[in-house]
């Protein structure tokens, strides 16, 4: 399905099977048309109990962040990390980063994480 706004400059392709959505925007730009496509994230499932920080863990690592880079943008340890980091894979029941993003996802790999 396809519809455009008032002025046809933004369209949603949606797909039939799932629900998800493609959106499609088109900008007139210095004489060119400029297409921006975005897709919907998935949400993320966290384990029972985990709490903010741990949270926030999770969320950077999905975001493809090393325990050192997380540790850095945190302003805490590498230990402090990896310890909270046990702590989630505990909770979720998961031994490995590409089990916890599939936990948190729902979607089986490939991970970089």
């Amino acid at each position: 399905m396809v519809d455009s706004d008032s002025d046809g400059n933004e369209a949603v392709l949606s797909n039939r099977e799932n629900g998800a959505g493609l959106r499609v925007s088109c900008v007139h730009l210095e004489g060119q048309d400029v297409f921006a496509f975005s897709v919907p994230l998935c949400e993320i499932r966290y384990p029972e109990g985990a709490t903010g920080a741990e949270r926030q863990v999770i969320e950077l690592l999905l975001d493809g962040n090393t325990p050192q880079g997380i540790a850095q943008l945190r302003g805490s340890s590498v230990r402090t990390v990896t310890t909270q980091l046990a702590e989630i894979y505990r909770k979720a029941g998961v031994g490995s980063s590409r089990q916890l993003a599939a936990f948190t996802t729902g979607v089986d790999g490939p991970w970089n994480v």
